[in-house]
């Protein structure tokens, strides 16, 4: 059993710490650059006197509260993970990555899915779902 427990609590250490690898090297570069590109898109506009910009403006403040609590769940997830290896009776920890990390993990992936479904795919370097279903 305490092998098993063993190999599930690093499986988990894993997937976090490449989680939280994808997140910085991949995910927050391409919503900040969708957010650069909104941001001068109502910058021109306003500055022009086209329009209210208001779907920008809409898509704009959506973008940046889902990155804010993207990182902010990342940064738990890691302090949490961290906790985790701090931990010596294997039962325990097991227990805590189940109960502390698998909830961390599932509000991260549900913020990323969210943000997939409205960052475009040219800003997006990661394949979604329909390029996995379609094109792999």
């Amino acid at each position: 059993m305490e092998i098993l427990l063993e190999n599930y609590c690093k499986t988990l250490n894993i997937e976090v710490l490449t989680l939280a690898d994808i997140i910085r090297k991949d995910i927050l570069p391409s919503v900040l650059d969708f957010s650069k590109s909104l941001s001068q898109g109502v910058f021109y506009q306003t500055w022009s006197f086209v329009g209210s910009c208001k779907t920008e403006k809409t898509l704009l403040r959506q973008v940046s509260k889902l990155s804010n609590q993207l990182y902010n769940e990342l940064e738990s997830l890691q302090i949490t993970n961290s906790a985790a290896q701090e931990i010596t009776d294997i039962q325990a920890r097991a227990q805590y990555y189940k109960i502390n990390i698998l909830s961390n993990m599932e509000r991260v992936r549900a913020l990323i899915d969210t943000l997939e479904e409205i960052v475009p795919t040219k800003y997006w370097n990661l394949p979604t779902y329909s390029d996995l279903l379609f094109k792999v």
